[in-house]
């Protein structure tokens, strides 16, 4: 899940950085939507630091990947609304998958508990109804 929020924030950026960092893209707005592109230049990501971006970034892919999805950094450009769209399927894949993997894993301990706990029972029965008798 780590690493895929990791790709995912990463390809966020780039698809940005390919639209050339248009004044309507998400690292422009920083999540301010009604502001004139002079402001945009100003207050916008593209001129922060790497970390700050990169933060950025990430944040929008967990909260995309967890369904929350708060709308403060949001696609703006039509690049951007295409790969949201794909990161939101593929991240409900993912998150199905991990769930699954973990039912699994606890079904599967509690089914040899189970068993275990039956093969004392029947050693138990073996030796004194068995035996006694």
């Amino acid at each position: 899940m780590f690493l895929s929020a990791h790709w995912y924030a990463c390809l966020w950026y780039l698809i940005a950085q390919w639209d050339g960092f248009e004044n309507d893209s998400w690292v422009s707005q920083d999540g301010t939507p009604s502001i004139t592109p002079a402001e945009a230049q100003r207050m916008g990501l593209r001129q922060s630091f790497v970390a700050e971006q990169y933060v950025a970034s990430l944040y929008w892919s967990v909260t995309t990947m967890a369904t929350i999805g708060y709308g403060d950094i949001s696609p703006t450009t039509t690049g951007e609304r295409v790969f949201g769209l794909f990161a939101m399927v593929t991240a409900t894949f993912l998150f199905n998958y991990g769930i699954t993997t973990v039912v699994t894993l606890v079904a599967n301990t509690n089914r040899a508990v189970v068993e275990f706990k039956c093969t004392l029972v029947n050693a138990w029965f073996v030796c004194n109804v068995w035996l006694a008798a």
